[in-house]
């Protein structure tokens, strides 16, 4: 057979992929890694059966870890004057990978304030995104829904809600971005319009664990990501084992 050459319009879940990379080229990212160890919250995870996953320990260990780093619920705004916007709490995106219409796409969706939150109910929120149709997520059904908007208006739009409304950004794009990173593999690169994404990996047998984190350099610095890694670092060691211990005896107690 006959090979000939064919293009075709961007389906949906390509188009909000390349809306979240035009808005990302427009944000001066910084990275950092870091090996925290997690020994003490693993060792009170197992405690619980089935456990709760690393991905919502992480996510709220980083909120915990906001209430006294404000640059973990900062955003840059460039207008209508530039400016920093701290949001009153936390936002976590979370990313997951779905099948959808034949195809895989990302999609995204957020867990508003998850300090306030318990673990167990971060992990059903968490387990939702991966299990429910997909059309049943708000977060999804939104990311569905502007696609449908010709490319202009998305990007009026994500110019309103990135870049000039701190309140519009944080609501409906968070503050943070949390993603698991594959198996033995470190992120080099990111584009991502959100202030700080991060990535997690699962802790080896001595209890420590890759903690990645991409910022926009014009909200946090690198001795400022320094200091919020050991504020993580303490909130895993405290408050989620004192958590993930909890979680034991209330199961245990029936």
């Amino acid at each position: 057979m006959r090979w000939f050459p064919r293009s075709f319009s961007l389906p949906p879940h390509r188009q909000w992929v390349d809306d979240i990379l035009y808005f990302g080229l427009q944000t001066y990212t910084h990275g950092a890694g870091v090996t925290i160890n997690v020994a003490a919250a693993a060792a009170a995870r197992r405690l619980r059966q089935p456990p709760v996953s690393w991905g919502a320990i992480w996510i709220k260990a980083i909120a915990i870890a906001a209430v006294s780093c404000p640059e973990l619920r900062t955003a840059y705004l460039p207008y209508p004057w530039p400016r920093l916007y701290v949001h009153p709490y936390a936002v976590a995106m979370i990313a997951v990978e779905r099948v959808w219409n034949g195809a895989r796409a990302v999609f995204a969706d957020k867990i508003k304030n998850p300090a306030a939150l318990s673990l167990v109910e971060i992990n059903r929120r968490c387990e939702a995104m991966m299990i429910l149709p997909v059309e049943s997520i708000g977060g999804f059904r939104l990311l569905i829904r502007v696609s449908r908007f010709p490319w202009i208006v998305r990007r009026l739009l994500g110019h309103i809600a990135m870049r000039w409304s701190g309140i519009l950004r944080s609501e409906y794009i968070g503050t943070y971005a949390v993603t698991k990173a594959a198996r033995r593999v470190q992120v080099l690169q990111v584009i991502s319009p959100m202030p700080f994404t991060v990535y997690w990996g699962n802790p080896d047998s001595k209890g420590d664990a890759v903690f990645q984190v991409f910022g926009d350099h014009r909200v946090a610095d690198g001795m400022s990501s320094l200091r919020n890694f050991q504020v993580i670092e303490k909130v895993m060691n405290e408050d989620i084992v004192a958590e993930l211990k909890a979680c034991a005896q209330t199961q245990a107690m029936g």
